[in-house]
């Protein structure tokens, strides 16, 4: 009598629920760091528009097209939603540059402030992306992708 293919399913079948168990909490800890790094890169943001916010309200000497800049962006970042995130942090790239030429010499403390802040925000910003960019190749491979529909996981974006 000839058992068949039955211990050959159950055995992968074992090893696929394994496996899945494995897989699930690495996605799980992934997910959550991505999450906690763009609660970091707000946090960073909203820091550096504060800074931005009081500095303007302390010099109503500056121009008015720097002042409508950076009002722009304090506004802008005081309201931010996750999925503006990234959007965001490019102006903050443009911002750092139109003020560095600007003011960096004139106001050398403040500059001095929001370019450790935004030093702060580059770095969060590139831990994010590699994490990002380490979970969704988790998500990409062949029993990856079925499991993660049947699981609800989706791919990063920041």
């Amino acid at each position: 009598m000839s058992i068949g293919y039955t211990p050959v399913v159950i055995a992968l079948l074992g090893f696929f629920f394994l496996w899945a168990i494995v897989h699930y909490s690495t996605y799980q800890a992934y997910w959550r760091q991505i999450v906690q790094l763009r609660q970091q890169l707000t946090e960073g943001l909203r820091r550096l528009s504060q800074k931005i916010d009081a500095f303007l309200q302390t010099n109503p000497e500056l121009s008015s097209e720097l002042q409508q800049t950076l009002r722009a962006f304090v506004d802008k970042s005081l309201s931010i939603q996750s999925a503006q995130l990234a959007n965001s942090l490019e102006m903050s790239y443009q911002l750092m540059q139109t003020c560095e030429t600007h003011f960096a010499s004139q106001y050398s403390a403040e500059w001095q402030q929001w370019l450790a802040l935004y030093d702060d925000l580059a770095r969060t910003k590139a831990q994010c992306f590699v994490k990002i960019r380490h979970y969704n190749s988790l998500l990409e491979g062949f029993p990856a992708t079925w499991f993660a529909k049947l699981t609800g996981f989706k791919k990063a974006w920041v």
